[in-house]
């Protein structure tokens, strides 16, 4: 597969368990180091607790999920980097 294919953007939605996170942010940070788009969708109270990205992953974004009413997802996105993804 040649190295300039077509990049993904990937949603990351973790369990939302504390333990399974960081797992999943130091996979996520590989995928993202390769050119890869990640959107890491958690709480707002578990996205705090992570540790901060390191600058050279621009196309990162943590995504918060809000206390919506039953039966509607809604989210509120922020990005660390200067990315729009």
């Amino acid at each position: 597969m040649a190295e300039n294919s077509k990049k993904m953007h990937i949603a990351v939605f973790p369990w939302l368990a504390f333990g399974h996170m960081i797992p999943y942010l130091e996979l996520s940070k590989l995928i993202a180091q390769k050119g890869h788009k990640i959107s890491f969708i958690s709480t707002p109270r578990n996205i705090d607790r992570l540790p901060i990205l390191p600058p050279n992953l621009p196309l990162f974004k943590f995504c918060q999920t809000s206390d919506a009413p039953r039966g509607k997802v809604t989210g509120k996105c922020r990005s660390y980097h200067r990315c729009t993804l």
